[in-house]
């Protein structure tokens, strides 16, 4: 859903290079982590490679995407639970109206992994 987010933005405005890329996140790259995971408990081996924790940050899937599209902005992450992507937005809506940046991608995703799903299902969250 992220790339089509950003591949319909673009559609909109060929022109938009943000400056800035603010994405709120409630389990970020939490499908690396049980990738990851899965991987040590098949395998046995407490030396995995330690390029897994090059993908696992939350803004790793969001830089990719701007990669994939030509964008070189620097990328700020808001994490606070489900509100976070609300709080993105609000956060660079702030940065245009303060006059630090002119164009500001921002947004919210989460990735749905078995990880995050037992966790809330856990916490007996509907």
């Amino acid at each position: 859903m992220l790339i089509f987010a950003l591949e319909e933005a673009l559609t909109q405005d060929h022109q938009f290079k943000p400056e800035l890329t603010v994405i709120g996140t409630t389990s970020g790259g939490m499908s690396y982590g049980e990738d990851y995971y899965r991987a040590l408990h098949r395998h046995g081996d407490l030396r995995r490679s330690p390029t897994w924790i090059a993908n696992y940050p939350p803004q790793k899937p969001v830089i990719d995407a701007q990669e994939a599209f030509g964008i070189s902005a620097p990328c700020e992450v808001i994490a606070n639970a489900c509100a976070s992507g609300t709080n993105a937005i609000g956060h660079g809506f702030e940065c245009v109206r303060s006059g630090r940046y002119q164009r500001v991608l921002t947004g919210g995703y989460d990735a749905l992994s078995e990880l995050v799903f037992v966790g809330f299902d856990s916490l007996q969250a509907s």
